[in-house]
């Protein structure tokens, strides 16, 4: 027998999540010895993992279109078709943007702020850029993450779940939206818990930015300028050059 396209998105699932979740001995690794190459290590096998995983998705959904974000008939009812849900929804995905963008913002405009923000990021220092060769890297980074993660978590997984995809499964379009944030979340575990929980209403709010405009094109944006909001943020050579010449820096 030949396997079907249903069995394919099922196994790219399966072994997306999987590895993505099986990543604790690499992040284990960086955590207690971090180094320019370690990061630098880490930031080029996640773009190589992400673009893999991305195309595959494209490939797999053809001839669907993951960059449209379909409606089931008035399964997203209570959202689109209702004014007052679908305004405070738009009201409260501007917010939450607009907080995330903000510090990032800040820093820019004012660099002398940067040390206020320094202890929110110090759980992840380890995995920051410190380098102009590693900030290069973060930019590759950050688009591939902004890109591939939403074709996977925003368009392939949710319409894999309602099966629009090839017959697959057939979750409600609401629960399939929040299984996939749920994913998402769980798929940064290395943040610890309250990562976790940040980043699966991160994912909620993408995906709420998602349905609205029926693209997953405003998330990719979004989602770029997010991880590229830690570059203003994060100058440990300008701010803290005693500090970084520890072996976690690694060189400029």
């Amino acid at each position: 027998m030949i396997p079907t396209p249903s069995f394919w998105q099922s196994i790219l699932v399966a072994v997306v999540i999987a590895a993505l979740l099986s990543d604790a001995p690499r992040i284990r690794r960086l955590k207690q010895a971090t180094s320019a190459a370690a990061r630098l290590s880490a930031f080029r096998s996640t773009t190589v993992c992400l673009w893999s995983a991305a195309l595959l998705a494209l490939f797999l959904a053809w001839p669907h279109d993951l960059f449209a974000v379909p409606t089931t008939g008035n399964a997203m009812g209570w959202l689109l078709g209702s004014p007052a849900m679908s305004t405070g929804a738009t009201v409260l995905t501007v917010l939450y943007f607009a907080a995330g963008l903000g510090p990032g913002i800040h820093c820019m405009l004012h660099s002398a702020v940067r040390p206020k923000y320094r202890a929110a990021l110090l759980s992840l220092e380890y995995m920051l850029p410190v380098s102009s060769h590693e900030r290069r890297w973060w930019v590759a980074v950050s688009l591939s993450a902004g890109v591939c993660e939403e074709v996977f978590f925003r368009s392939f997984l949710p319409q894999f779940l309602t099966g629009q995809l090839h017959g697959s499964w057939t979750l409600d379009p609401t629960v399939a939206w929040l299984v996939s944030a749920v994913a998402f979340g769980m798929c940064h575990f290395y943040q610890g818990v309250g990562g976790i929980v940040r980043t699966t209403i991160g994912a909620l709010l993408l995906s709420l930015a998602a349905i609205l405009s029926g693209t997953i094109l405003l998330p990719v944006v979004l989602h770029v300028l997010l991880d590229l909001a830690i570059l203003p943020l994060y100058r440990p050579l300008l701010d803290n050059p005693a500090e970084t010449a520890r072996p976690v820096t690694g060189e400029t």
